[in-house]
């Protein structure tokens, strides 16, 4: 049998050299019941601002699991840029999944899902959508979690991002208009599968900052819009540097 390959938790505590972390009870079903861990085994530990560390089995039974953490593995990286921030009107139970699995593989630091004139969609389960961007930040190796905040309308979610973000909103038809630096903090908006009215989308051309962005001669469905202009974001970031 090959070697085991290292299991790696966000955990809501602080991390430092000899603590011993409890974990809680989807952790301890996954590790036990699910990998077929067992005492002595190394599990990866990160919470998002003390980098990761290696941690071992040290108690692992039907009620209780904990680990003793043992050495930094990787510090935390402070990005020297500024968010980007998914602003998505709410989508089908499969591709709202898609979207947040794969934003959180692709680096965004937030997700505010939005309730639009068009949205079809307005159920949204916060817990669920939590877990789900915890469990890709774990199997993509990033040291945070992005915030997931609760559903809110379109100008309510304007209205709570800070002053200095750039607003951007994609659009279907038309083309791209004003300028904004992918190195500032940029919250990407994004409707639903109807796309924005137009009043929403005159509303979001007027806010200062930001602009239009229009990603080609096709209609591309929201869940390909929400990921094609988050790949768009870090390949601009990356030629940058």
């Amino acid at each position: 049998m090959g070697e085991k390959k290292v299991i790696r938790l966000f955990v809501d505590c602080p991390l430092k050299e000899g603590d011993r972390v409890m974990l809680d009870e989807g952790q301890r079903h996954y590790l036990r019941d699910v990998m077929r861990r067992t005492v002595g085994d190394e599990v990866a530990l990160f919470n998002g601002c003390d980098g990761e560390w290696s941690a071992e089995i040290v108690e692992l039974s039907k009620k209780t699991a904990s680990l003793r953490v043992q050495k930094q593995l990787r510090s935390q990286q402070i990005d020297p840029t500024s968010p980007c921030i998914l602003c998505v009107a709410l989508l089908k139970k499969d591709p709202m999944d898609l979207v947040l699995q794969k934003a959180t593989e692709m680096g965004v630091s937030a997700i505010y899902p939005m309730i639009t004139a068009r949205t079809v969609v307005h159920q949204f389960n916060h817990h669920r959508a939590q877990a789900l961007v915890r469990e890709a930040a774990e199997q993509s190796e990033r040291l945070d979690v992005p915030r997931v905040t609760e559903v809110a309308s379109l100008k309510e979610v304007v209205a709570s991002l800070p002053p200095q973000v750039q607003p951007v909103f994609l659009s279907e038809r038309g083309c791209s208009e004003g300028e904004w630096d992918t190195n500032k903090a940029t919250a990407y908006f994004v409707g639903p599968e109807g796309g924005f009215t137009d009043e929403e989308a005159g509303f979001l051309a007027s806010l200062p900052l930001g602009g239009v962005c229009h990603l080609g001669k096709t209609i591309l469905r929201a869940e390909t819009a929400a990921l094609a202009i988050i790949a768009c974001h870090q390949f601009a970031r990356e030629i940058k540097k």
